[in-house]
């Protein structure tokens, strides 16, 4: 049995045998205080066998431990035993396989017993973007600033940081400090002003207590003519040494040595969190010349791989490039970034999800991004794209479990609820789909990417006029042409009004002469109106293409029409899916 987190409620702290401790409350295995990669289901199993070490755990009691929900055969528990003996090296014939039986853990183990969480394991903090004062106060620094900060905090594992993309939008004093803190789910808001006077950075920073509304901390703090490293040492040092938060361990962050290189980080940081195909471009521009200061500088090349990857999803806004070009070099500046730094979370859970979404080496990124979590378990970007991955591998509990997860650690972002709603979709839980995506675009009519996702819930759900009416609604919207055009193209053909279907279609090969359309999108429409073969030469296409989509092929409710054909199966093998 399971709580809301995973882990097994009777297991106590940890378990720790010979050189190896299994911490069952961060669900990380450590050999000699170096955590391993190792799999949610294969770290289940290894609990499973230390909790009932020296006694015979029967096969058919671990699957339906492992899969509660599931029907699966002997051979998926065997890789994960296999898997396990791998991982614990010289110490894997501690489990002992007791033929055509089970498996049993045969070994000296000393148990950690729980205690309580602390009520600052409990505490939940805002970092809101800084607010400039004075007109030579650049408003990139001072957000860059913050989002060094929510950086530096979140290094605590025991504290949890709202991460920059869910206080993005607190840009303006507009909103009342403990009014954002609420809708934040925080239980502290750290704030904090900018000057620039001459040379000189001036910062007023203050802690604000969310339930009782009242200022707990505040500090002014100057950088005294010295760079913005000084600055930015001093307000993270300050704001650790508050008193609520001076129990919390925050280890110091890679960086460089160059303040230029650093600051232009910062600027381009804020750029990333504004996520537009101009702002990712002009984040790139910054994080390049960072670099080119400092080629030694691993935090830079993992942001610089970061604008690369998210503007290869914007694959339906007009000036967006495919991912065959994009993609490559968000690899080459991830790989510049490992080089430096091995063991850097932001690097590391890039990397895996190009390997999800680009690469299609489905095992070897699942291994990278759970390294990633164990190193920063309260990355919601690292559980959000773990969540991609397993469902594109149909995996969908897990992929549903990991979605939430990024939800609790980032409730307001409309990125993670959409994709909630995502999720529930390629699980084929249409109705539910539609629930979820239709309390998204409630709160967030703005939003082009939740309406377009509850438009394809609709039409999948066969609520067709439904599914249309979003879909004409978002062509209305500025930039969604595209998105709106595609769905509705589908929408029409499923509900028979093949040539209304057909104009779609037709406007979207006259914007194929005027922007990047992937073939991926038509073929989806030309499935829908029956034209399989046409669809399979456009999927071959995509192939070349590589967007991001096709790791949805066995998931997507477009394509079942095509899951029995020969040339449709050759296709996902392919993109490495089974």
């Amino acid at each position: 049995m399971k709580n809301s987190d995973g882990v097994l409620k009777s297991a106590p702290a940890a378990f720790v045998f010979g050189p190896f401790r299994l911490d069952c409350r961060r669900r990380v295995l450590e050999r000699d205080g170096t955590a391993l990669p190792i799999y949610p289901r294969a770290f289940d199993a290894l609990v499973t066998l230390l909790a009932n070490r020296d006694a015979l755990m029967s096969k058919a009691n671990l699957l339906d431990r492992l899969w509660p929900d599931s029907t699966v055969g002997e051979n998926s528990l065997a890789r994960i035993v296999s898997d396990l003996r791998k991982l614990l090296g010289d110490h894997g014939d501690a489990i002992v396989t007791v033929p055509r039986q089970g498996y049993r853990f045969d070994g000296a183990v000393r148990i950690e017993a729980p205690t309580e969480p602390s009520a600052e394991a409990r505490t939940v903090i805002a970092v809101l973007p800084f607010q400039t004062m004075g007109t030579e106060t650049d408003p990139l620094l001072a957000l860059g600033l913050s989002d060094a900060l929510i950086a530096r905090l979140s290094q605590a594992k025991a504290l949890v940081v709202r991460p920059t993309t869910a206080v993005a939008h607190y840009r303006d004093d507009a909103v009342p400090l403990a009014d954002a803190g609420r809708a934040l789910e925080a239980d502290l808001v750290v704030a904090g002003h900018v000057r620039r006077q001459g040379e000189r950075l001036r910062t007023t920073v203050q802690v604000l207590d969310v339930a009782s509304g009242a200022t707990v901390w505040a500090e002014q703090v100057d950088d005294n003519g010295a760079d913005i490293f000084h600055l930015e040492d001093a307000i993270a040092q300050r704001v650790a040494a508050a008193p609520m938060l001076r129990h919390f361990v925050f280890p110091e962050r890679i960086r460089t040595s160059d303040a230029r290189a650093y600051e232009l980080y910062l600027q381009a940081r804020a750029l990333i969190s504004q996520r537009t195909i101009e702002s990712l471009a002009r984040a790139g521009t910054f994080l390049q010349e960072s670099v080119d200061r400092d080629p030694r500088f691993a935090l830079g090349h993992s942001a610089l791989a970061e604008t690369y990857m998210l503007r290869s999803l914007a694959s339906m806004v007009r000036d967006s490039r495919p991912a065959i070009e994009l993609m490559p070099l968000a690899k080459a500046a991830v790989g510049e970034a490992l080089a430096i730094a091995p063991n850097l979370p932001e690097a590391i859970t890039i990397g895996a999800f190009i390997g999800f979404c680009y690469d299609w080496t489905f095992r070897a990124a699942e291994q990278s991004i759970v390294y990633a979590l164990q190193l920063a378990p309260g990355n919601s970007m690292a559980h959000h794209y773990y969540a991609i991955g397993l469902s594109a591998m149909r995996r969908h509990d897990e992929a549903l479990e990991q979605i939430r997860t990024a939800r609790e650690l980032d409730p307001t972002s409309t990125v993670v609820n959409v994709n909630v709603g995502a999720t529930l979709y390629w699980a084929g839980r249409f109705d539910e789909a539609c629930a979820q995506l239709k309390s998204v675009v409630a709160i967030n009519p703005d939003s082009a990417y939740a309406r377009f996702r509850f438009g394809l819930a609709l039409d999948a759900a066969g609520r067709f006029d439904e599914a249309v009416a979003t879909f004409d609604a978002l062509i209305a919207m500025p930039g969604a042409n595209m998105h709106g055009t595609v769905g509705r193209g589908h929408a029409l053909a499923r509900a028979g009004l093949l040539r209304d279907a057909r104009r779609d279609l037709d406007r979207l090969h006259v914007m194929a002469g005027e922007c990047y359309v992937s073939s991926f999108y038509l073929a989806e429409i030309h499935c829908a109106l029956g034209e399989t073969d046409h669809a399979l030469v456009l999927l071959e296409q995509a192939l070349g293409e590589r967007p991001v989509m096709m790791i949805s092929l066995l998931n997507n409710p477009k394509f079942q029409p095509l899951a029995d054909d020969l040339r449709f199966r050759r296709i996902v093998g392919e993109v490495g899916l089974v």
